[in-house]
């Protein structure tokens, strides 16, 4: 059974789609990759103005990919129906918080959601001025593209924003200014190494 209670579980899953996922249009999927790999049902079309399929159960969901590749190489990058994800992330289950597909651990389990922000982060002076210079939070394209490396940072520097307004935590705390900037200089290091790797491989960040 997963140490967090319900309500936590349910908010842990929303920030983690509306952060580590991106929504796929029917046309960037492959022919292999059509349907819900969690419920077998046939993916509807993503439209951003249209209500969350999450909410609203009479819609058809669309397809997520995963994407902590800030994280390292190697991740996993399976496709699922944003309602199941969801449905997944959310369960009292002991795997919730792993790919039902390949068991890849997107994040660990702690009883204190605080916990959740140490493996990213955000030192928001000279780092969030730095991003906000490169203007790379974009998405690549509205057809299902990855996000590029800088792109993927910023937007992992947002989620501690949303952990601390979501679970009403306080960053005037010493212990937690600490965790904080340890978190974020973690990340900017995880950062750097992947723009040196693709530099090395001869590739864009």
């Amino acid at each position: 059974m997963s140490l967090l209670d319900q309500t936590t579980r349910e908010r842990m899953s929303i920030l983690f789609i509306r952060n580590f996922t991106i929504p796929l249009t029917l046309a960037s999927l492959d022919s292999s990759s059509t349907h819900c790999s969690i419920c077998a049902e046939r993916f509807g079309e993503y439209d951003p103005n249209s209500p969350d399929p999450v909410a609203d159960h009479t819609r058809p969901e669309w397809a997520v990919r995963i994407d902590m590749d800030i994280y390292g190489s190697g991740r996993c990058h399976h496709v699922f129906g944003v309602r199941c994800l969801h449905l997944h992330l959310r369960s009292p289950g002991a795997w919730h918080n792993k790919c039902p597909m390949c068991r890849d651990t997107w994040f660990a389990v702690f009883a204190n959601p605080v916990a959740y922000m140490l493996p990213m982060g955000s030192v928001q002076t000279e780092m969030r001025t730095r991003m906000e210079d490169n203007d790379a939070s974009t998405r690549e394209s509205d057809t299902g593209g990855r996000l590029s490396s800088r792109g993927r940072l910023h937007r992992s520097i947002g989620f501690i924003q949303q952990m601390l307004r979501e679970f009403d935590i306080d960053d005037r705390d010493a212990e937690m200014r600490f965790r904080v900037a340890e978190a974020e200089m973690a990340l900017e290091r995880a950062w750097r190494r992947l723009e040196e790797a693709r530099e090395e491989n001869g590739e864009d960040a």
